[in-house]
């Protein structure tokens, strides 16, 4: 017996990065750059500047000095309504 799927061409991957200080930022420019050139993909990126996992800064500094891009939250929000 032979199983057969169809996989819709309309299927979308979705990757949600935290930080963009993740990675090396060489490498976050060419992971960007790479994911621009692929199809029904997209790709968040929720805050950029300080990482949110840094240690040995109080919570408000860190909070100061990243950047959250509510642009991002909003794309990755409607996605979910939708």
């Amino acid at each position: 017996m032979k199983n057969t799927i169809t996989i819709s061409r309309g299927l979308k991957y979705h990757v949600v990065v935290i930080s963009s200080k993740n990675i090396k930022q060489d490498d976050f420019k060419k992971n960007i750059k790479d994911f621009k050139t692929l199809n029904n993909s997209s790709l968040y990126v929720l805050t950029t500047g300080l990482h949110p996992n840094t240690y040995k800064k109080e919570p408000h500094h860190v909070l100061n000095e990243m950047e959250i891009n509510k642009d991002e939250f909003a794309r990755l929000n409607k996605i979910c309504i939708d």
